[in-house]
C-alpha cells in the first residue's frame, strides 16, 4: 500500500497505479488525469473533486467511495465495482 506523504507529494498525473492497494485513501482534489488505476482497490476512498479525465478505471473496485464532483469524463469504467457511493 502507498504511504500518504508519497500520494500527497507526487504528480498523478498519468501514473500507473494499476494493482494497487489505495484502500481508505485520501485522493480529494487529486489531479489523475490519464492514469491508470486498473484493477485497483479504492473502496472508501475519498475522491472528492478528484480529476479522473481519460483515467483507465477498467475493473477498479470503487465500492463505497466518495465521488461528489470528481470529474469522470471519458474515464474508461469498464467492469467497475460501484456500491453505496456518496
Amino acid at each position: 500500500m502507498l504511504n500518504e506523504e508519497f500520494l500527497r507529494e507526487r504528480d498523478l498525473k498519468g501514473a500507473d497505479l494499476s494493482n494497487t492497494d489505495l484502500r481508505n485513501r485520501d485522493l480529494s482534489n487529486k489531479d489523475l488525469t490519464n492514469a491508470n488505476l486498473s484493477k485497483s482497490d479504492l473502496r472508501e476512498a475519498d475522491l472528492r473533486g478528484a480529476k479522473l479525465t481519460k483515467a483507465n478505471l477498467r475493473e477498479t473496485n470503487l465500492n463505497f467511495v466518495i465521488l461528489t464532483e470528481a470529474n469522470l469524463t471519458k474515464a474508461d469504467m469498464t467492469g467497475v465495482k460501484l456500491r453505496e457511493n456518496h
